[in-house]
């Protein structure tokens, strides 16, 4: 049986944990996953609230790989649409992405 972890990311300003802080906290929880031998890692993006802290989960991605040698890493949900400034456009979204699996 394989098992992975779905990170949704969310931050909540009326708590003490800073935006850098649920970074560390999430990639600490990748790490984890890793060693406890877990198969896969995926997370969200999030955004258009307050507590959306994740708004490219391809530089978390990226930061999490820096820190793992084996998890799998993916997305679970990625905005796309060429015409909203603060999502993402699907080409622009695969290059990123391609560079984060290098």
């Amino acid at each position: 049986m394989r098992f992975s972890i779905l990170s949704i990311g969310d931050h909540y300003p009326d708590r003490p944990r800073s935006v850098a802080g649920l970074y560390d906290e999430v990639i600490g929880q990748c790490v984890l996953a890793e060693r406890l031998g877990y198969e896969a890692f995926f997370t969200a993006e999030h955004h258009f609230h307050e507590y959306g802290a994740v708004p490219d989960p391809a530089v978390l991605l990226t930061a999490m790989a820096a820190k793992t040698s084996r998890i799998r890493l993916g997305t679970a949900i990625s905005v796309l649409t060429p015409a909203r400034e603060h999502v993402h456009h699907g080409v622009a979204l695969r290059d990123r992405q391609r560079i984060a699996e290098r």
